[in-house]
């Protein structure tokens, strides 16, 4: 890299150096032994900083460094090419391992419809499963850097102020969570970029981040600037704001400890209360302490969760005895007190369903697959087009013989216990039975027998994609 002549560039160096430096001190507390650094990389600005500087930093902090790279599949082909190209160049030159994973075009938005979430959802869903992956595969801790700035900060708290977020909520992107870390969390995006261009370090754009489509881009190009013509300091304004709530809410919760005191821990798996204590407080603390128990019990697992402030609203009267269910937990009463835990169901109780196609789903036929773990048991095609990608699949019990009996799926004279139904709208496409799958009567000779009766999951699964994702239906 070149040497910065402008003393205005060598104060901009130092500035983001110092307050990366101390970051890093600050977020950081290595483990006993080797230890690794991922840098979430997409080769705009904010990670190739991110990058350029944890590689300076690998010495004094004795990190190895990697990068993890993720091609979503939403823009276009040769803005890709080129993106992946920068980015594997640019490691190479570093001469830091790179993890790469591209997602064929349309899966994402596939993934989407199938979740019922947006594309910014799903990607960064999709982000935290392959971080997760590469931290299971690797022998020893591992730590992921993603390149938040200070004025992604603010945008994300005008976004949750506005869509209605309580006080935990407008604590803003967290600097660190489980093994994922910040450092350029309070480095703002404009010395970013005059530090990239005066040391000549070249990047890529997405062009992405200029579709006023998605929702942070709404507000970094048309809310922020129409508030900045009134309020030139508005970023210092909110984020002092930010920093006062959450001294607030930090002596807040000491208070709450001891209005509503709690049993149980994290490694216990439970927290518990009285039912009483907990019905004395007001329902913004009611959810602002259960969010708090909750993300202590879930700490490090669905890192990408969101949970939507809506799922909080029994909280309100606290009626029957199932409080919440969903997102991961469990909220119940219990003779007299109210247990906060993981749901994680019986796997003999559930059984996991999901859409699939081949590779290519507008046009290939769906397979059934039983999957007894991770391992495919048996699986069965169905005679049955997917003529479009957002057609929705429905499983579920049958009301009745006669719905069985009407339907088709049974050879005539056939007699079976049917224990599920896959509808595509109005259509069956075909059913479960004690036997294994019954297909339709047009299927006659493809149905499969000696399906194993201990398999725990039942699924339709998306094959040829590294991931899936499966809804989850209890068995009657």
């Amino acid at each position: 890299m070149p040497l910065l002549k402008s003393c205005s560039m060598k104060s901009i160096l130092e500035k983001v150096k110092t307050e990366f430096s101390s970051a890093l001190k600050r977020q950081l507390t290595p483990p006993d032994g080797q230890w690794k650094v991922c840098c979430a990389l997409s080769g705009g600005p904010d990670s190739t900083v991110l990058l350029l500087l944890l590689k300076e930093f690998s010495s004094e902090f004795s990190y190895s460094l990697e990068a993890a790279y993720v091609d979503h599949g939403i823009r276009d082909a040769a803005e890709m090419e080129r993106e992946r190209a920068h980015v594997s160049s640019l490691c190479e030159s570093l001469e830091v391992p790179l993890h790469k994973k591209s997602l064929d075009s349309g899966f994402l938005e596939h993934y989407a419809r199938q979740k019922g979430c947006g594309i910014e959802s799903a990607a960064r869903a999709y982000r935290y499963h392959f971080f997760e992956k590469i931290s299971g595969n690797s022998p020893v801790p591992v730590f992921f850097a993603l390149g938040h700035n200070r004025n992604d900060q603010v945008e994300t708290l005008l976004m949750r102020l506005f869509s209605g977020s309580g006080p935990e909520g407008v604590r803003g992107i967290p600097e660190t969570r489980a093994n994922y870390f910040r450092p350029l969390i309070d480095t703002d995006r404009s010395d970013i970029e005059a530090w990239l261009g005066g040391l000549k370090v070249e990047t890529v754009s997405d062009s992405t981040n200029d579709e006023i489509e998605y929702l942070r881009n709404r507000v970094r190009h048309k809310i922020l600037p129409a508030v900045r013509d009134s309020f030139p300091a508005c970023e210092d304004s909110i984020l002092g704001f930010q920093n006062d709530l959450k001294d607030l809410m930090d002596h807040y919760s000491s208070l709450l400890g001891s209005a509503c005191p709690w049993a149980g821990s994290a490694g216990e798996g439970f927290f518990s209360c009285r039912e009483s204590d907990f019905s004395e407080l007001p329902f913004v603390s009611r959810k602002s302490l259960l969010l708090e128990k909750i993300n202590r019990l879930q700490k490090g697992q669905n890192p990408g969760r969101r949970i939507p402030s809506s799922f909080f609203t029994p909280l309100k009267d606290l009626r029957g005895r199932i409080l919440l269910k969903g997102h991961g937990i469990l909220f119940k009463k219990e003779k007299g007190r109210l247990i906060l835990s993981l749901n994680r169901p019986d796997e003999a109780d559930c059984r996991f369903f999901l859409v699939s196609a081949g590779r290519d789903y507008r046009r290939e036929g769906l397979r059934l697959c039983v999957l007894k773990g991770c391992d495919i048991v048996s699986e069965a095609t169905v005679l049955a087009e997917l003529n479009d990608p957002a057609d929705s699949f429905v499983i579920r019990t049958p009301f009745g013989a006669g719905e069985v009996r009407s339907s088709g799926v049974l050879h005539k004279g056939e007699e079976r216990v049917i224990e599920a139904l896959v509808f595509r709208g109005n259509n069956l496409l075909c059913a479960l039975g004690t036997g294994g799958f019954i297909l339709p009567e047009k299927a006659a000779g493809k149905k499969i027998e000696n399906i194993i009766s201990e398999c725990y999951y039942l699924c339709i699964i998306i094959k040829g994609r590294g991931h899936y994702a499966p809804g989850r239906q209890k068995r009657q």
